[in-house]
């Protein structure tokens, strides 16, 4: 993908990926306007409590107190609501490059409301997480939050990737080729969730 938020050392794509909540439990609030509860528009928060982890490829021991990060990377619904209420244009969309509302992925995919948002910069992300009064995560806050503790290669463990973990091209654990184009939901794979239960970490 083009620019983007960050990048966990064990994902294979890029992705605007878990702002960490600024308000307290009561008052988390993802979109504002008649249509923010709708589905996609409101974030499902996972706690990530204090203490040590291990972090990057030398697993050297950090330490984090307690915070919030939603669930998900942020979607094209998210996103699309951001960007309806404040008139917002991300760089690629003045650049009349590919953008977050068409991509152009090869074979002609197509983002759908619950896939992960692409083709947005740092910039472009700050000014998300302002109006969704949230903030951008540190490096260490995305790591601990889609990793764990325990410095594992995958959010969900040791075991190599395969379709049921995450959207992937390559060869299955039976040497089969695998080949998946675009995005596909950040629901669409449980059980390659982190031990945090953030969804959509590994691509």
């Amino acid at each position: 993908f083009r620019r983007v938020l960050f990048r966990s050392p064990m994902a294979r794509t890029w992705r605007l990926f878990t702002s960490v909540l600024t308000t307290p439990p009561s008052r988390r609030v993802l979109a504002t306007g008649p249509n923010s509860g709708r589905r996609g528009h409101r974030p499902t928060d996972r706690r990530v409590e204090e203490g040590d982890f291990l972090f990057g490829a030398q697993k050297d021991k950090k330490f984090l107190p307690t915070y919030y990060t939603t669930m998900h990377a942020v979607t094209v619904a998210q996103f699309g609501a951001f960007v309806a209420e404040t008139g917002y244009e991300t760089q690629a969309t003045k650049d009349g490059a590919a953008d977050w509302r068409d991509p152009r992925f090869e074979r002609g995919h197509k983002q759908g409301p619950d896939h992960p948002v692409v083709y947005v910069n740092y910039f472009d992300a700050q000014a998300f997480a302002k109006w969704a009064a949230l903030r951008v995560p540190s490096e260490l806050e995305v790591e601990k939050a889609v990793r764990g503790t325990d410095g594992r290669p995958y959010p969900w463990g040791d075991a190599p990737p395969a379709e049921n973990l995450l959207q992937w091209s390559g060869p299955d654990p039976q040497g089969r080729k695998v080949q998946k184009h675009g995005t596909s939901s950040v629901f669409d794979h449980p059980d390659g969730r982190s031990p945090y239960g953030v969804l959509d970490a590994a691509g």
